[in-house]
């Protein structure tokens, strides 16, 4: 059976392995989806530090203007807007208009709560609520959550196709996957060795 691997296990890498996870099902594919987490523990342990132990999911007015990289951070709320009106094969203005984001974690059943300044948190305005939907969704769609797997390298497959991704771990076990999405935060980027010319730049 192919592997997808995620390597981090963040707010983004959980994302990731429940869209992945869910994509799969969609489209009736035989494949698992693996996630690998450094920390030795837990996965999604930098959630439950945000907002003030609250967690600020997101902002009830997300504009593309308030990031650096502008161009970049457009064209991919526009994809993220087209691929969840397709999921819903609808064109309405409610879903044209709707938060794709916020609606994922509705169909994972967090409810959030508005703040000043188009704040968004759960409606138990804690971090933990958070988490836990991200785990348990990720749980239910069969994903392989394995802690303590700390990636120092990804090597690509030979050329011209054949073969699968390898990562390497610090404790010198071997995972084998056809895809890998590399999720984790600037500084432990760095730390790992992408295939050429995926490399990290330098955090500014």
């Amino acid at each position: 059976m192919e592997t997808i691997a995620i390597i981090g296990g963040g707010a983004s890498g959980l994302m990731a392995a429940v869209e992945a996870s869910l994509a799969l099902r969609q489209a009736g594919a035989v494949a698992h989806v693996a996630l690998f987490e450094a920390d030795t523990e837990r996965v999604g342990r930098s959630i439950l530090a945000t907002g003030n132990g609250r967690c600020n999911i997101s902002n009830a007015c997300i504009s593309a203007d308030a990031y650096r990289n502008q161009v970049f951070v457009e064209q991919a709320l526009m994809h993220l807007q087209s691929a969840y009106a397709a999921e819903r094969s609808a064109t309405s203005m409610r879903t044209l208009e709707a938060n794709p984001v916020l609606e994922r974690f509705a169909d994972m059943g967090l409810v959030t709560r508005e703040e000043s300044e188009g704040r968004l948190y759960p409606m138990a305005n804690k971090a933990t609520s958070v988490l836990d939907v991200l785990r348990s969704t990720a749980a239910e769609l069969g994903v392989d959550v394995q802690t303590d797997k700390r990636a120092l390298r990804v090597d690509a497959p030979a050329p011209g196709g054949a073969g699968c991704f390898n990562i390497r771990f610090a404790d010198k076990a071997i995972a084998h996957a056809a895809a890998v999405i590399v999720a984790v935060g600037g500084r432990a980027a760095s730390g790992i060795q992408l295939p050429e010319p995926l490399a990290c730049s330098d955090m500014q």
